[in-house]
């Protein structure tokens, strides 16, 4: 993957990540002792599923059927527990079911 950045000195310069790289930055990130916003969470999570989706079908062709299935199994975890989650705080108040007490009046 290429990315193009600006430094301070007003050069536009190129550096290449490769797999390696995002991991190690993803997992320095994970390990970090300070609180990651909701913001920054959704922002890490949409370069990862942005990075998903950039995968070739030829790439994951190429890969061994014990590689896909592992990657698929990963991901078949990360559904249920996104799935699973109730919405906190006044968004689960705005989402819950009415009780029936409430739609009897």
């Amino acid at each position: 993957m290429k990315v193009t950045k600006w430094v301070e000195f007003s050069q536009e310069v190129e550096i290449s990540l490769g797999v390696e790289d995002l991991h190690g930055l993803l997992a320095e990130s994970l390990v970090s002792d300070r609180q990651e916003t909701l913001r920054e969470v959704l922002h890490g999570m949409n370069a990862v599923l942005s990075f998903l989706r950039a995968v070739g079908d030829d790439q994951i062709a190429a890969m061994l059927p014990v590689h896909r299935q592992l990657v698929a199994t990963v991901l078949a975890e990360q559904i249920v527990r996104f799935q699973k989650q109730e919405p906190a705080g006044d968004a689960a108040a705005a989402t819950a079911a009415p009780n029936k007490e409430a739609q009897n009046g």
